[in-house]
């Protein structure tokens, strides 16, 4: 026996169901834990290879393991439903893999890797928060779930396909900041996902127009250099956050209904903006990061 492992059964950790590591881990010390559900070795930056996982595993954190290349998913891991590889950017496992191996993920977070072409969620039917921001080779993505809660492709500024023929009733945060190449029509957007809370299209450079009535949920709505729109329409009564800095040719924004909600308004750089009457209708005010 390994003076590791023995340090681990004179310890009695062959019973432990979370484990905490913050420093540097050897790859096999994961045998005599049957019953691991919980496993976090955050920036374990000399860790390479896990190997022998539980499949009782239910949470695993690998986020900023930068050199980790082998992670054994030769078993069935039906239980894990949180699984972060954020700047795991040299870890040799398919999408397909992790979609065999982990059928209940609800969690996904691949942030970072920019070798990731293309994702196919169909075996993931539970998914509910996937996170994929930075993938900068990442060009399509499909079958997302039906469950799926929160989208964030923050970055990934070479996707253009975004599978959105199937509704998704449940999806309240979306992030497509960055996504300039996105071939998504805004309408697409609201017709699959009502139940929107959060939207973000930071950069989208070619977007002209935005009707927000099919998006009675909305909340947050951030739209910052999108510098080709002109017009936004149909805002929430549940709006809260309106984000339009550098939309220098935003000319109308309708508001003709009250907006109780609302409470933070930035259309700095929205000098085009105009009222019912044509007049340019806002004014800057110092020091409050608004124009009223």
């Amino acid at each position: 026996m390994s003076s590791t492992n023995l340090l681990f059964h004179s310890c009695a950790f062959n019973v432990a169901h979370k484990l905490v590591f913050l420093l540097t881990v050897a790859s096999d010390i994961f045998t005599g834990l049957p019953c691991m559900q919980e496993l976090t070795a955050f920036s374990c930056t000399s860790l390479t290879a896990l190997s022998c996982l539980s499949t009782s595993l239910q949470i695993l954190w690998l986020n900023g393991c930068c050199n980790v290349e082998t992670l054994n998913l030769n078993v069935s891991l039906p239980n894990l439903h949180t699984l972060n590889l954020s700047g795991c950017t040299k870890l040799k496992v398919s999408p397909e893999a992790l979609v065999t191996s982990a059928p209940s993920l609800r969690v996904l977070d691949l942030t970072g890797w920019s070798s990731l072409k293309s994702l196919d969620c169909e075996g993931l039917p539970c998914m509910q928060k996937l996170y994929l921001r930075y993938c900068t080779s990442l060009t399509a993505l499909s079958c997302l779930s039906t469950s799926l809660q929160n989208l964030s492709l923050y970055g990934s500024c070479n996707v253009e396909r975004l599978n959105l023929n199937v509704s998704l009733p449940n999806l309240h945060t979306l992030n497509l900041s960055g996504c300039t190449k996105l071939k998504v029509s805004p309408e697409a957007l609201v017709t699959s996902a009502p139940s929107l809370r959060v939207l973000d299209l930071t950069g989208w450079s070619s977007l002209k127009s935005l009707d927000c009535e099919g998006l009675p949920c909305m909340q947050e709505l951030t739209a910052f250099s999108c510098t080709s729109l002109t017009a936004l329409s149909c805002l929430s009564t549940s709006l809260q956050i309106l984000w339009l800095n550098g939309c220098c040719n935003v000319e109308t924004l309708n508001l003709n209904v009250s907006l109780p909600n609302l409470h933070t308004l930035n259309l700095s750089g929205c000098t085009k903006l105009k009222s019912e009457s044509g007049s340019t209708c806002y004014h800057p005010r110092p020091h409050c990061g608004c124009w009223i």
